[in-house]
């Protein structure tokens, strides 16, 4: 009889602590590594390790990279949990992270490159939970996403000298559930203030608001990629404040109002054949069906709280769509209204006040 055996890797727990004795291979809080790429560079040769970041400060003197099947997660959050790139005494990005890589919890701060992303350059990872803020690169301020994911995180105050002071998706990723806020291109002619998508990209339930470049303040989209249930709004530019469409791309159940382009009175533009389906926008809408022009009437706008006032327009006058079923909205509400089963256009659900009765 012929015995064969399986080799199996059990996955190791690393830790990383700025009070630890950096003993390898940083398997307990005792022993942790005192900075993240040793304990990372530990784990790249056991696939599935997970690597966790107590509360601290994290100066880098190189940017953090991440090739295969590791999470990377810290253990308090991003409040407590800072990554900073330690510009200008250093210039580098934060972190270059590749496909099977989860990096989850983390303030993302201060880097610094004459490339793509001061922040996150990803190829076909996860980012989820982060902060990622005070980035400057030439593309991509923040975060720079080819493929891959970013979920349920704030990017804002990150700066672009070319295109995408927030963030800039290709190669078919996924930006959701997501604040891109007061992000800038600078130079002259650049587009995408606060996010491009670009490549059959996608974006849903995020909101986009404060940013500025000279093109698109809000959104530059193309090549086939999507919006779906977003708010973008005050947004500025010297043209097309809130949003600017090529090549075919499509818009559904989304709010571009209020956006400012710098001596016109472009709201958005669309340059190549977009299809808008049930948006609120003006000037209105021709290419779609469903649009509608009235002020989505938003709880208190000057102070940033871009949420639905009862009667607002906007309220059950959205599209249903697959990717609903069991999705929450911006605030973590369900996406489709259980009372009229019907989705409001914008990142969030309008949430009715008062109490419910049940009647016999």
């Amino acid at each position: 009889m012929m015995l064969i055996f399986i080799s199996t890797v059990v996955a190791t727990d690393r830790y990383v602590s700025l009070s630890g004795t950096h003993v390898s291979p940083f398997t307990n809080w005792v022993t942790a590594s005192t900075n993240i790429q040793s304990a990372v560079t530990v784990a790249l040769s056991n696939a599935n390790d997970v690597v966790w970041v107590t509360n601290g400060v994290y100066y880098l003197a190189g940017e953090v990279t991440i090739t295969n099947y590791v999470t990377l997660k810290s253990v308090n959050g991003p409040a407590v949990t800072i990554v900073d790139g330690n510009y200008p005494a250093y210039t580098n990005r934060c972190f270059r992270i590749y496909t099977n890589v989860t990096l989850s919890g983390f303030t993302i701060r201060n880097g610094r490159t004459n490339v793509n992303s001061g922040g996150v350059r990803s190829y076909g990872s996860i980012i989820t939970n982060c902060i990622i803020c005070g980035n400057i690169a030439n593309n991509g301020g923040g975060v720079y996403l080819t493929s891959g994911a970013l979920y349920n995180s704030i990017i804002t105050n990150n700066q672009s000298l070319v295109y995408a002071g927030g963030v800039c998706v290709d190669g078919g990723g996924l930006v959701e559930s997501c604040v891109i806020q007061g992000n800038l291109a600078t130079n002259s002619g650049m587009y995408g203030g606060g996010i491009l998508l670009d490549a059959y990209s996608m974006m849903r339930n995020c909101l986009i608001a404060s940013n500025q470049a000279s093109c698109a303040g809000g959104v530059y989209i193309k090549n086939g990629s999507a919006i779906h249930n977003c708010t973008i709004v005050g947004n500025r530019a010297g043209s097309y404040g809130g949003l600017y469409t090529e090549l075919f791309s499509i818009i559904v159940n989304t709010v571009i109002y209020t956006n400012n382009a710098i001596g016109t009175s472009y709201n958005w533009r669309d340059d190549g054949g977009a299809c808008f389906t049930n948006c609120c926008t003006m000037p209105a809408l021709t290419n779609g069906a469903g649009n509608i022009t009235n002020y989505p009437a938003f709880v208190d706008m000057p102070s940033g709280n871009y949420r639905l006032m009862s009667g607002s327009s906007c309220i059950n006058a959205g599209m249903n769509e697959s990717w609903m079923s069991g999705a929450v909205d911006l605030d973590g509400y369900s996406r489709i209204d259980r009372f009229s089963g019907i989705v409001d256009m914008g990142c969030y659900e309008y949430l009715p006040q008062g109490t419910m009765y049940s009647v016999p």
